[in-house]
């Protein structure tokens, strides 16, 4: 004899199991997404030092044909639109001057002695990825 029953059983999810599986997934985009925030700042370090290296060869040839360093006593920050960059730029047919990745909040900065014998470029790194230099804005070459 079979028993005939008049209810199904359904079963859902419940509000609880519905919130743990959003706070699970909200966890995971929160651990994947600081490692590309990681990532990130490693690749702003990286263009920095190119940038600064290009400067410098840029100051190099500055130096061959003028014989000196542009003259800046008091520290400039490089912001394309300085009078650091406007000189290189007229000097080297409008190329354009690298800035930091994250001008105005970090920018690179120039100074030189008062005749342009010497100079100093200064910037910032975020992470500790890049060897000979350190987090924060102390680094310097030149």
């Amino acid at each position: 004899m079979f028993v005939k029953t008049t209810h199904k059983e359904e079963r859902g999810l419940t509000f609880l199991e519905i919130m743990l599986v959003m706070a699970l997934i909200v966890i995971g985009a929160l651990i994947v997404s600081s490692g590309f925030d990681e990532v990130r700042k490693r690749a702003r370090d990286s263009a920095r030092v190119s940038d600064i290296s290009q400067i410098q060869r840029a100051l190099g040839l500055y130096n061959i044909s003028a014989n000196r360093f542009p003259i800046e006593p008091d520290e400039v920050a490089i912001t394309g639109n300085d009078k650091f960059s406007q000189v290189m730029q007229n000097e080297f047919e409008a190329r354009r001057v690298p800035t930091d990745p994250l001008t105005p909040v970090l920018t690179y900065r120039y100074i030189s002695d008062k005749t342009g014998s010497d100079y100093r470029l200064r910037f910032c790194l975020e992470t500790e990825s890049i060897a000979g230099y350190t987090r924060g804005c102390e680094n310097e070459v030149g």
